[in-house]
């Protein structure tokens, strides 16, 4: 594979540097500027740009451990993924192998989601024990559903007048 890949990054280096139209950058898209580190993602998995192309912004970006950990998200690099992080390669190299691997498409990377609170038991937990909203949505996180039903009951028409306050 190894071989492979390095004969892959030799043809490709040869197509640019025989290229005299070639750019000699990859211009950044008009409005709203992207991290680097997104247009990294872009460039492996979409338009497969070159390392030699890419700015020294965008090769000061590549993070392997943060690219393989939104490539997680997707099944199918996962054996790949699971091979190449007990690998020690450059960024270079490591970008050559993406290259490589992912297929041509968008790939996105989400964030965690974040929970809807219930704002009522949450409210109903900080008159019952006298905490900080932040303690009792840590608190409501753990919360036995029949403690949070007693509790909520207890305080309903306390938090119900608060809540219409607003």
């Amino acid at each position: 594979m190894a071989k492979r890949l390095s004969s892959i990054a030799k043809f490709r280096k040869q197509l640019i540097l025989n290229n005299p139209d070639a750019p000699k950058t990859v211009e950044e898209p008009k409005g709203k500027k992207k991290s680097p580190f997104f247009m990294v993602i872009d460039h492996m998995g979409s338009d497969k740009c070159p390392w030699e192309l890419l700015s020294d912004q965008e090769r000061n970006a590549v993070n392997q451990y943060a690219i393989m950990k939104g490539l997680c998200r997707y099944e199918e690099y996962l054996p790949i993924l699971n091979f190449v992080s007990n690998m020690n390669l450059r960024d270079r190299d490591f970008y050559e192998l993406m290259c490589c691997i992912m297929r041509t498409q968008k790939h996105y990377f989400k964030g965690a989601k974040k929970e809807v609170l219930d704002e009522e038991l949450i409210r109903s937990v900080m008159h019952e024990f006298f905490y900080t909203r932040q303690k009792a949505v840590e608190y409501v996180e753990d919360i036995d559903p029949e403690e949070a039903e007693y509790i909520r009951n207890r305080w309903k028409d306390v938090v119900k007048e608060e809540m219409s306050d607003k």
